[in-house]
């Protein structure tokens, strides 16, 4: 005989999809209420909420911390930029992208997931550092320290909508889409065997579980959604430099995703818009002090919520799930 779910259950059940599909429907509203350079703001948050849906699995479910992931968001930026410049269109730019970052992430990442969480963590750092030197030497390529213009995106003539309102909805599809792949991985024998060897990576491997093998692939799977945010963005910037993508990418993309909370499927969009609008901000609040102030709020959110902003949200609904059952218990006793 199958249990009846409690009201909490039905809660906890609905409610990640329930907030995912309301926050995607507001967000669907951004072009039709704010100016173009407003648009424009939003579409880099896009473009950072992309690269956070990887980086949130890769730590939630794969217990692996990247401080490097503004070298593959400048991989995805820079490889769209050549691509452009060789008459490829942006959406065949996209796949191009997605498929090379892939390879990129299974060629690197044998070799350091093995190593260990800290060695790891320590790892990617330099690789994050080390990338806009890399840039700077492939002047061929790159443009060097100039930095090299992409295309202008332009808006099929049927959409109706501007160029920049077009690229917005681009940018929030793939994130869709991005999300979506993500919650099926999750929900997959592939997400619970990574998950039992971030919790127990000795008894997983006694079950048959192929520690090295799923780690690599939530590594390369993260650098594949890095480098299409790079897409994303550079496509919006029209422009890319080197000095566009030093290591507060990797700081801001990582504090967003702790601060919104870890393992929620919103948590990218979250850390999205956190790595977009809180550096500007934090200097209207105090320009001298732009970092410290930045600073300050990510302690005392975490201070206050240590679940994360969404985290803490979800317990409280969960809670008020909890009460409502409780009370209609006690009706129903009554």
């Amino acid at each position: 005989m199958t249990a009846v779910p409690t009201a909490r259950e039905r809660v906890v059940r609905r409610l990640p999809a329930a907030g995912l599909t309301l926050t995607f429907v507001l967000l669907a509203f951004v072009p039709l209420t704010l100016q173009t350079y407003q648009i424009g703001e939003w579409t880099f948050a896009m473009a950072f909420a992309i690269a956070a849906v990887g980086l949130n699995t890769m730590i939630a479910d794969g217990g692996l911390v990247s401080l490097g992931h503004n070298a593959f968001f400048a991989f995805g930026a820079y490889t769209t930029a050549w691509l452009a410049s060789h008459n490829v269109s942006y959406w065949q730019c996209l796949f191009v992208v997605a498929g090379m970052s892939l390879v990129l992430g299974w060629l690197i990442g044998p070799p350091i997931v093995r190593l260990g969480h800290l060695n790891f963590a320590l790892l990617t750092v330099g690789i994050g550092f080390v990338a806009p030197t890399i840039a700077i030497r492939l002047d061929s390529v790159t443009g060097g320290a100039n930095g090299e213009a992409l295309p202008a995106f332009v808006a099929p003539g049927w959409t109706g909508l501007t160029s920049v309102a077009w690229l917005y909805y681009m940018g929030l599809l793939v994130l869709l889409v991005c999300l979506l792949a993500i919650i099926g991985l999750r929900r997959s024998q592939a997400g619970r065997a990574l998950r039992a060897q971030r919790d127990n990576s000795p008894a997983a491997e006694a079950f048959g579980v192929q520690v090295g093998r799923l780690r690599c692939g939530v590594f390369a799977l993260s650098v594949m959604m890095a480098g299409i945010g790079g897409w994303l963005w550079g496509i919006a910037a029209g422009f890319v430099a080197p000095d566009s993508f030093d290591s507060t990418i990797s700081i801001a993309l990582l504090a967003g995703v702790v601060v919104g909370g870890l393992g929620l499927p919103a948590t990218a969009i979250f850390a999205g818009i956190f790595a977009q609008f809180l550096p500007s901000l934090s200097s209207n609040i105090s320009p001298a002090f732009g970092g410290l102030v930045q600073g300050a709020i990510i302690v005392v959110v975490l201070l206050v919520a240590r679940r994360g902003v969404l985290g803490t949200v979800r317990q409280f609904i969960v809670g008020l799930g909890d009460r409502v059952s409780h009370g209609s218990g006690d009706d129903a006793a009554a």
